[in-house]
């Protein structure tokens, strides 16, 4: 996964960012589950492609703006498939499998509660501001 951000908000040149990895287990399921389901439907696969582009507001992200929220607004995966020999039938299969069988796209489309516990530690030297 290449970033064209500067290595502060990545963490490194070459490491991707937390919201970079959200789409990089898309991909991984996407592959995954195209690569497990084409063996048991006997279907060769030559070549296979798979990426995942998103939109989400940095400003937010950053903390200089008040816009609503810093996540995805939108994401998008593209699958690019060579499976010589495959029907319509089977490559029909494949494409509903990863639009209905993908936890991981799944996650994105529904929304999930999810709760925080930030522990800190108690030093009496520092005081949080409240």
């Amino acid at each position: 996964m290449c970033a064209g951000e500067a290595s502060a908000f990545i963490g490194g040149e070459n490491e991707p960012s937390a919201v970079k990895m959200l789409l990089a287990s898309l991909v991984a399921c996407d592959i995954n589950l195209i690569v497990n389901r084409a063996s048991v439907l006997g279907v060769g696969i030559k070549s296979l492609t798979v990426e995942a582009t998103g939109h989400f507001n940095v400003q937010r992200y950053l903390g200089v703006s008040s816009a609503p929220g810093p996540g995805y607004d939108r994401i998008a995966h593209t699958v690019r498939l060579e499976a010589p020999g495959a029907t319509r039938k089977q490559l029909a299969e494949l494409q509903h499998t990863c639009e209905h069988a993908s936890p991981v796209a799944d996650t994105l489309r529904q929304s999930v509660a999810l709760t925080l516990e930030f522990n800190q530690s108690a030093n009496p030297a520092v005081r949080p501001a409240i």
